[in-house]
């Protein structure tokens, strides 16, 4: 019983982290379906700076996040 209900529990944490993504994905599609050249030709530097690091964060963050739910999920 216990090993079913960590089964579950490990579902539940990937059936989490899926809609998380899928949440992220929405929430960033309009930017990601424009031209990405176009977009930064027309900002300014700081503006660049911003969105690329905020890009870069949010890449960085979604990577670790899955590492470490998948780790944590699996090791055990």
């Amino acid at each position: 019983m216990s090993e079913n209900s960590s089964i579950n529990e490990k579902i539940e944490i990937l059936n989490n982290l899926n809609n998380q993504i899928s949440d992220l994905d929405k929430f960033l599609s309009p930017l990601l379906e424009k031209d990405y050249e176009k977009i930064m030709k027309e900002i300014s530097p700081r503006d660049r700076l911003d969105m690329n690091w905020s890009l870069s964060y949010t890449t960085y963050s979604l990577y670790y996040c899955i590492f470490i739910l998948i780790t944590q999920c699996f090791s055990k």
